[in-house]
């Protein structure tokens, strides 16, 4: 493989940074934020609730089953959604449509992850205590999930950079795509 352009290195190391930082606000700071004002609202700043067991967690409510399953849902749906992306970024004609597709899926990626703490804040504000341990998983989420499926910043450089290398002055090195399906959002 030949050494790529200095431009694209920089680009390159941009949108990783871009995407950590995006990444960690949104898996790991919100959840933290949403577990403060759960302690502090709804279980009057004692945080044992949190600690408590599932057994005491009234699993026969439909909020805590409703919105335990689209959690669930979403954590699912996640590297499905993301997947989207990367095809769409395998096909792209220049290197900022490849940076952008790859950002917006790992937007996307970070933002159901945190919906499901989302979730473990409401059910933990409409039921109170009683939900606290599922609450905490639910709030726990993101932070596992990003950890565990969302690409780490040596995996994506590494992607990105054997994809990017195909790139001269913003047009791919080989012919274009003659499929009408692989040009997704191009006029």
């Amino acid at each position: 493989m030949e050494p790529m352009d200095p431009g694209l290195v920089v680009e390159l190391r941009k949108h990783v940074a871009l995407a950590r930082a995006i990444g960690f606000a949104v898996c790991f700071l919100a959840p933290a934020i949403y577990l403060i004002l759960l302690v502090q609202i709804a279980f009057h700043g004692d945080s044992r609730p949190l600690l408590a067991g599932f057994h005491t967690v009234p699993w026969g409510d439909l909020r805590i089953i409703v919105l335990s399953m689209a959690g669930l849902a979403l954590l699912a749906a996640g590297p499905f959604v993301v997947q989207q992306f990367w095809i769409r970024a395998n096909v792209a004609d220049t290197a900022a449509s490849l940076f952008s597709n790859l950002r917006t899926g790992h937007i996307i990626h970070c933002a159901l992850l945190e919906s499901v703490a989302v979730f473990g804040l409401v059910l933990g504000l409409l039921i109170g205590p009683a939900a606290g341990p599922v609450s905490l998983v639910m709030l726990l989420a993101p932070p596992v999930g990003y950890l565990l499926f969302v690409p780490g910043a040596r995996s994506r450089m590494r992607l990105l950079s054997l994809r990017a290398a195909n790139f001269s002055g913003g047009r791919p090195a080989g012919p274009p795509s003659t499929h009408s399906g692989d040009r997704i959002g191009t006029p």
